[in-house]
This record gives structure tokens, sequence and C-alpha cells, in this order.
């Protein structure tokens, strides 16, 4: 039986204890929906759901963002 494929990730953020439903560490996750006050987003990896404060999901995703560019080079 084919295994099933993982969604891709839209990014990969490093999250230092903000979200411990998903824990810590750098995780590959799927932006759900960004409003006000906070970004909910998916981990592609075990499917789980989790929020950030929308000033720390700024900090987080702008540090992503940079890391991906400079990978890139």
């Amino acid at each position: 039986m084919a295994r099933k494929k993982r969604p891709r990730a839209d990014v990969e953020i490093y999250l230092e204890d903000q979200c411990p439903r998903i824990g810590c560490g750098r995780r590959g996750i799927t932006i759900l929906s960004i409003g006000p006050k906070w970004a909910r987003f998916k981990e592609t990896a075990t499917g789980r759901t989790g929020k950030l404060a929308k000033r720390d999901w700024d900090f987080r995703y702008k540090k992503a963002l940079a890391r991906e560019q400079a990978n890139k080079v």
C-alpha cells in the first residue's frame, strides 16, 4: 500500500516554546490564516494546528524568509 504524501510546507520557522502543542525547533508549516491578532498555521509533519500572536509571527516569519533567501544564493 502506498504511503500518503505530506503536503509541502509554505515556510520553515523556528519556534522557542511559543507553541507547546507543536514543540520547539525548526518546523515546516502551512499558513492557514493571518488575522489582526493571531496567525494560525498547521505543522506539515504531524498535522497539528497552532497559533502565534501577530507580533511574534511577524518576527519569526521575517527571519524564516531571510534564512530561505540566504540558502538560495
